[in-house]
């Protein structure tokens, strides 16, 4: 027989000690190794990751000095294309320096483009500062002969680049705040027979240079550098240091890290250890870059020795070195990393092998504490035989394998009869009996059986017994679960009385609320005084007779079943009533009807709470008939503010059209001229636009009749989605659709459809015009629903997001928070739908974008089955 207890086993400390101290020093070997590797591969790591970040760091400084190269070039070619000669005519000059201000326009990174001639005069120059394009009037251009460029730029043959160190923008000798940094890039002109005709040089603005370094080296190691010759810092960590050679500051990184700076000038590339970190480096000629990205055909003319020998000469006289640096602060860093990462995991380790070094330890003294188990078991008998409570005590299969004679003479049963035989079969017969059994069987064997419980038990007589039960667990000597005790005693007397109880406290005699208590058959057992004050019917008339005594009669009958049904099954049923009271007035109630259930879950009575809203309903009355009123008045003021609208939104369009009309008409000499086709444009546009005001309005203020007939919604979709392609194809978006198989056809207007259809999925389009990837999705699917089936379109867009406040007030007539537009696109969408007798509604996604729902009846409703 299994024991009741587990008997407390004292630790053997002497043999805990011979299985742990070996174990210990074992996890301790490991975890030096694992160390050791550890900071082995994160030192590769950095050491890789300072190698990429240099290399694309420089790659990042190459490519943009490729992009300026090809660029001057393209516009040198465009130029030459247009004259021969050094000195520009009119017409010549003009057309030019209309070209070079276009270019600078959408080129946003050059600050100046001069066309130069032979002798030094700016021909043409383009100014761009803060995105304003100026095209230097004539009388404002000099003489550049002077300069230290145009010497460089005398000296170059065709197909050679000039390239000026990055420095910082120099104004009336002080250096311009805040700092600009620039790169000149110059080229000379030749004409088809090779004379000379000019020079062309951009100031390129070498802060777009900077930012792209700082962005591609921001993630890739401690800290990137880049170092000019010099050994002065161009780009570091800390601001303070850049630009010293422009500064009195006077900073150089060759001053702060010099054993490391001669290393570094030594060799072209390289990475070693120092006392202050690690460093990685990487030599970047601007000039040679350029040199080597040019093609063949541009060099052609440049195969003399003596100019690649100044080419040479002139790279490897000036370059920058780009560095990364990790400094010792982040090499400490990996061992406390380590640390902080491993450990938990470590000690985890070594409190494992301490447990399982004390489980075993105990495991071998168990076996000396098997042997006491007997004596005990015999004595616990004798114990529950002599009580005078019901004691069962049962296997870890839940069945009996014991009980004492008081249970057997409450029972009715014989021993015989009872041993072997399943406890949950004592219990009351029903439906979840072998639900009931495994839930118990389940706790029982993972010891979650309640300390104390109540359960009902049945005689052999049939009589149901409410016990209360204490369990405890006995366990085997090796301490597994071997079953439960249970001690019981009967209850079935005071629980009547606190169920009688129970009832009573569930009627508040001082609630506001009417309260009533039925049977299960609907007779009325009790009603607070609150009913009595309410309807003028005493408890003692109302006790026996049925709730139907306050009906009115203007109560649908199915409403009543449909209570009876929802309460039958245990659940709770809310409602309005309309009923009568004993002087046969009327009155409202908000009624809430629940089940009470017993100790066991079975339904012993309903409870009915009510309130009485007929001066809420009165009120709400007004309210609504005075929110009538307000919305005529809003009516009446959108009037006023369409009229405002379409003055407005009709004004700019005609200005345009009036203005592109005025300079056809007085300007003749634009017949010929390329401004006409861009006037006759704008002026189209803006007839179209004015054509859309005109279109919604007259779509809104007169709604065709519905023309419905039965169609097929993935169809009418399709032809929707070609119909704008043009719109999806000129904002690249990316158009996903998702028709469900089966779709039942509709009964609806498909005139009237597309056009919803068309508003919802030009809203999308507009709203992810913006974004890097655009995204609209398109899915229809079929909605199974209580009265018919319904068919739902969802439109969702990956833009900005629709404020949740806007979410009903976009569908008003004239709202709108574009630029452009006169408000009426989701109006017209509402406006439709609602004739279709479907919802439509916008919300904001969790994770950005917008999603417009739209859910229409499959069928026609029952007034238009004809």
């Amino acid at each position: 027989m299994p024991n009741t207890h587990r008997a407390p086993i004292s630790l053997d400390y002497r043999r805990l000690l011979l299985l742990f101290v070996p174990l210990a020093l074992a996890i301790f070997g490991v975890m030096q190794t694992h160390y050791w590797l550890t900071i082995s591969a994160e030192r590769s790591k950095l050491q890789e990751s300072q190698r990429l970040g240099v290399e694309l760091s420089r790659r990042v400084v190459a490519d943009k000095l490729d992009d300026v190269v090809s660029e001057i070039q393209f516009l040198a070619n465009h130029i030459l294309q247009r004259t021969l000669v050094s000195s520009l005519s009119g017409n010549e000059r003009r057309e030019i320096r209309q070209f070079l201000a276009t270019f600078s326009r959408y080129q946003a990174w050059y600050d100046q483009i001069r066309y130069l001639g032979l002798d030094g005069n700016e021909l043409i120059r383009i100014n761009q500062r803060r995105g304003q394009v100026e095209m230097v009037p004539h009388e404002r251009l000099t003489n550049k002969s002077g300069r230290y460029y145009f010497d460089r730029l005398s000296e170059l043959e065709r197909g050679q680049v000039y390239i000026s160190p990055l420095d910082l923008n120099v104004e009336n000798n002080q250096v311009e705040l805040p700092v600009k940094p620039t790169i000149r890039v110059g080229v000379a002109l030749f004409s088809r027979n090779g004379d000379k005709v000019g020079y062309l040089l951009v100031n390129y603005n070498g802060k777009r240079l900077i930012d792209d370094f700082k962005q591609v080296s921001s993630h890739i190691a401690d800290e990137m550098m880049l170092v000019n010759d010099q050994g002065y810092w161009l780009i570091s960590h800390n601001e303070g240091n850049n630009w010293g050679f422009m500064f009195d500051h006077n900073k150089r990184f060759s001053d702060t890290f010099v054993e490391e700076w001669q290393r570094i000038q030594g060799s072209e590339t390289g990475q070693f250890d120092s006392p202050n970190g690690m460093f990685a480096y990487k030599t970047l000629l601007p000039y040679q870059m350029v040199v080597d990205g040019q093609s063949e055909s541009s060099l052609a003319t440049d195969r003399s020795p003596g100019i690649n020998e100044k080419r040479n000469a002139e790279a490897q006289g000036y370059h920058w070195k780009v560095i990364s640096f990790a400094s010792q602060q982040v090499l400490n860093g990996q061992r406390f990393d380590f640390l902080r990462s491993n450990a938990l995991i470590y000690l985890l380790t070594l409190m494992l092998a301490l447990f399982g070094a004390v489980v075993i330890t105990l495991a071998r003294q168990r076996d000396e504490a098997a042997k006491r188990q007997h004596s005990y078991e015999s004595s616990f008998r004798r114990v529950l035989e002599n009580i005078q409570l019901v004691a069962v005590m049962l296997d870890s299969h839940g069945k009996i394998i014991f009980c004492n004679d008081f249970f057997l003479q409450l029972s009715g049963y014989q021993r015989d009869a009872l041993l072997g035989r399943d406890w949950v079969d004592l219990m009351p017969a029903d439906e979840g009996r072998s639900g009931e059994y495994s839930r118990f069987l389940d706790e029982l064997r993972q010891q979650r059986l309640p300390e104390q419980s109540e359960h009902e038990l049945m005689t052999r007589q049939g009589q149901a017994l409410l016990l209360a039960w204490n369990s405890t667990f006995n366990f085997e000597a090796d301490g597994n679960i071997a079953g439960v005790t249970l001690l019981g005693r009967d209850i079935t007397q005071q629980r009547d009385i606190e169920e009688q109880l129970v009832k009573l406290s569930q009627a508040v005699e001082q609630s506001p609320n009417t309260v009533m208590i039925t049977d299960l058959q609907g007779n009325i057992e009790y009603v607070n005084p609150q009913f009595s004050e309410l309807t003028g019917y005493s408890l003692h008339e109302a006790v026996g007779q049925r709730p139907s005594l306050l009906q009115s009669g203007d109560t649908d009958p199915q409403l009543y079943r449909e209570m009876w049904q929802q309460i039958s099954k245990g659940q709770t049923w809310q409602g309005v009533l309309k009923n009568r009271k004993k002087d046969g007035d009327f009155y409202w109630e908000q009624t809430t009807i629940s089940p009470i259930f017993d100790h066991n879950q079975t339904i012993r009575h309903y409870l009915s709470v009510k309130e009485d809203i007929s001066e809420r309903l009165r009120l709400e009355q007004e309210i609504e008939t005075q929110s009538e009123e307000t919305r005529k008045n809003r009516e009446l003021a959108a009037v006023g503010q369409m009229a405002n609208m379409v003055a407005h939104d009709l004004r700019n369009p005609l200005s345009s059209i009036k203005m592109a009309m005025q300079i056809l008409s007085k300007n003749p000499a634009l017949n010929d001229a390329d401004e006409i086709p861009e006037l006759i444009s704008i002026s189209q546009e803006q007839i179209g636009y004015m054509e859309a005001i005109l279109s919604d309005l007259l779509s809104y203020s007169r709604p065709a009749s519905l023309k419905p007939e039965w169609l097929y919604l993935d169809r009418l979709m399709e032809t929707t989605v070609i119909g704008l392609q043009k719109p999806i194809l000129q904002h690249q978006v990316e158009l996903v659709e998702y028709y469900q198989k089966g779709l039942p056809t509709l009964f609806g207007d498909p005139v009237q459809l597309r056009q919803v259809f068309s508003n919802l999925i030009t809203n999308a389009v507009q709203a992810v015009e913006e974004q890097p990837e655009p995204k609209v999705t398109i899915s229809i699917t079929l909605l199974m629903t209580d009265s018919s089936p319904k068919v739902r379109v969802d439109v969702t867009d990956n833009g900005p997001g629709i404020d949740p406040c806007l979410s009903t007030k976009v569908f008003e007539p004239f709202f709108t928070n574009r630029a452009k537009g006169t408000g009426l696109g989701l109006a017209i969408v509402k406006q439709r739908v609602d004739r279709h007798r479907g919802t439509v509604s916008l919300n904001a996604l969790p994770q950005g974008g917008t999603q417009a729902t739209l859910v229409l009846p499959v069928n026609p409703p029952a007034d238009d089955e004809s």
